[in-house]
C-alpha cells in the first residue's frame, strides 16, 4: 500500500513539473506524459488524482512564486492593463498567476482574448512590430475541449501569453481542471479599478510626516 502512495507521489510530482515547465494546462495530459517517462504507463493504476497532483504543485508554486513580491504582482498587473488597452477595441480577460497570485503560470501574464477570427489578434502584434510565438492550449468547457492559439511575447520583461477565443465565449469561463467550476478572470475596468485600490491602498499605509520641533 506504502508502495502505490509513493508511486502515486511520483507521478504527482513529475506531472507539477512538466505542468509547470512546459506550460501545459491539462491535468490529464499532464498525468499520463508522467506515467509514461516513469515507466507506469500512462492508464496505469496508480495515476495520481487531480487533486493529488494540486497539492505537488502547491509546492513548486511556493518555490516559483516565492521570489515575487507584492510590487512585482502589481508590476504584472499594470503591465496586463497596458496590454488589454493596446488591444482595444479586442475585448480580453486577465487570468492566471498575475490575477490570484499563484499557480504554475504565476510568473506569467495570462490573457483571454475574443476575436473572430483569432488572426485579428496577429495583425495587430505585427502593425505594433510585436515579435511573438504562437503555439495552442486546449481548454476544458462543459461538453467540449477545443485547442486554441496562443500568442506569446514578452513586454517590460514579464511573458505575455494570449490566449483566443471565439467572441461568444466572453459569457462563458474555461472550467477548472482541478475543481470543474469556471476559472476566475477580469476585464479592462475591473483591473483598472483592481489597480486604484491597491495605489489607495499603498497611499493610507504611508506615515504621516513629521513636523519639526520648534
Amino acid at each position: 500500500m506504502r508502495a502505490a502512495s509513493a508511486r502515486r507521489a511520483r507521478i504527482a510530482e513529475e506531472a507539477a513539473r512538466i505542468l509547470i515547465e512546459e506550460g501545459l494546462t491539462d491535468y490529464g495530459c499532464a498525468k499520463r506524459k508522467a506515467a509514461l517517462r516513469l515507466g507506469e504507463g500512462e492508464h496505469g493504476q496508480h495515476l495520481p488524482s487531480n487533486q493529488e497532483i494540486e497539492k505537488a504543485l502547491s509546492v513548486r508554486r511556493r518555490l516559483y512564486a516565492a521570489g515575487l513580491t507584492r510590487e512585482q504582482i502589481q508590476k504584472m498587473r499594470q503591465v496586463a492593463c497596458g496590454v488589454m488597452r493596446f488591444l482595444l477595441p479586442i475585448q480580453s480577460r486577465l487570468t492566471g498567476g498575475a490575477l490570484t497570485a499563484v499557480g504554475p503560470t504565476a510568473a506569467e501574464i495570462d490573457l483571454h482574448v475574443f476575436a473572430d477570427p483569432p488572426e485579428l489578434v496577429a495583425f495587430q502584434l505585427l502593425d505594433a512590430g510585436i515579435d511573438f510565438d504562437l503555439t495552442e492550449r486546449r481548454l476544458r468547457f462543459k461538453g467540449a475541449e477545443p485547442s486554441l492559439p496562443v500568442y506569446r511575447f514578452e513586454e517590460a520583461g514579464w511573458e505575455v501569453h494570449l490566449t483566443v477565443f471565439k467572441t461568444d465565449d466572453i459569457r462563458q469561463s474555461p472550467l477548472s481542471p482541478v475543481n470543474g467550476r469556471p476559472v476566475q478572470r477580469i476585464g479592462l475596468r475591473e483591473l483598472e479599478g483592481l489597480l486604484e485600490a491597491e495605489r489607495c491602498a499603498e497611499h493610507s499605509q504611508m506615515p504621516e510626516p513629521t513636523l519639526p520641533a520648534r
